[in-house]
């Protein structure tokens, strides 16, 4: 059992750790901005609220060995007009956490959610930690720039870290209402009878990963955390698919939706990065797991989930 604070516990990983971290017994403070669907169905969880900045950190940190930093913008695009809002939610924000877990005695383990698109444009498509970096956004310079934040700290005040550089998740989020990420966002469209509409020929490959799997991979993170930290690790999935075939798809096994194209529009072109998957080895083998889930099967078991409107607790990846 650890003590365990998680920084935005409300998000789309957050709210899906969140139950299964209290489930196997840890003892839980999460921080969020706005209000927590779980505040109030679990009970011993200690529910804050309010920004990161204006909080007395050394007061959640006390006596925490983990802290999972789930808060921060994304959005590639969005990055370059906002790109102030950008820069504090994301490197000011892992700044401002670093800098009181430094002044502690006892210094809990920080895991940070990076992203796939610090690689930007691979020539191979495949790209393992030790590949080309070439960022194509604020954005990614910020996710890469909180990496090496992390590794400075470890080296300056022993700070322990565990960087994950993300793929595309999905799974089940609310997905009837709100369609958190690419995926998603096509399944919410398909329940919808929408157009999904993809720029081009939709042929850039992406990894995709299922949200039980990335849950589940956390949590062997956690109960590894010594053998896993100070280090940089991709966590993606083993499906690999293009953004045509994972739409294919989902309106295939939803039974409505309809497939649409349409020219890229330019500013998106410029930060496309093309065909991109992440090989994730090296985690997989150091926690002994590989993800477990195809979109086909996640497509089925939220057409289960739709049938009966669950909205809460759900156990759909166990």
């Amino acid at each position: 059992m650890k003590n365990i604070l998680i920084i935005g516990a409300s998000g789309f990983i957050g709210k899906h750790l969140l139950p299964v971290l209290y489930n196997l017994g840890h003892n839980i403070t999460t921080i969020d901005r706005s209000k927590n669907h779980y505040d109030g169905l679990l009970d011993n969880v200690n529910f804050n609220y309010g920004n990161l900045q204006d909080l007395d950190l050394g007061e959640f940190l006390c006596e925490k060995d983990i802290v999972i930093l789930l808060a921060g913008k994304s959005g590639a695009l969005d990055s370059y007009t906002n790109y102030k809002n950008d820069l504090d939610n994301n490197s000011l924000l892992v700044l401002t956490l670093l800098d009181a877990i430094r002044k502690l005695d006892k210094k809990p383990t920080v895991i940070f959610p990076s992203s796939r698109l610090v690689y930007g444009k691979q020539q191979n498509g495949c790209v393992s930690e030790d590949g080309d970096i070439f960022p194509m956004s604020p954005y990614a310079i910020h996710k890469l720039s909180c990496e090496h934040y992390l590794k400075a700290y470890h080296n300056m005040y022993d700070i322990n870290y565990i960087n994950f550089r993300i793929s595309i998740p999905y799974g089940y989020d609310n997905v009837f209402r709100n369609g958190f990420g690419i995926v998603n966002s096509f399944i919410k469209k398909a329940f919808d009878n929408e157009e999904i509409k993809l720029f081009g020929d939709g042929s850039q490959l992406r990894d995709i990963i299922y949200i039980g799997d990335l849950v589940e991979i956390l949590i062997r993170t956690i109960d590894n955390v010594e053998e896993v930290w100070n280090e940089t690790y991709n966590l993606g999935g083993t499906e690999v698919l293009s953004l045509y075939e994972i739409a294919s798809k989902v309106v295939k096994l939803i039974g409505s939706g309809k497939i649409t194209f349409q020219p890229w529009p330019k500013e998106y072109s410029l930060i496309e990065t093309g065909d991109l998957f992440l090989d994730s080895q090296k985690i997989y083998k150091k926690i002994n797991y590989i993800p477990q889930f195809t979109l086909e099967e996640v497509c089925y078991k939220l057409l289960m989930e739709k049938s009966s409107e669950m909205d809460g607790i759900n156990n759909v990846y166990k």
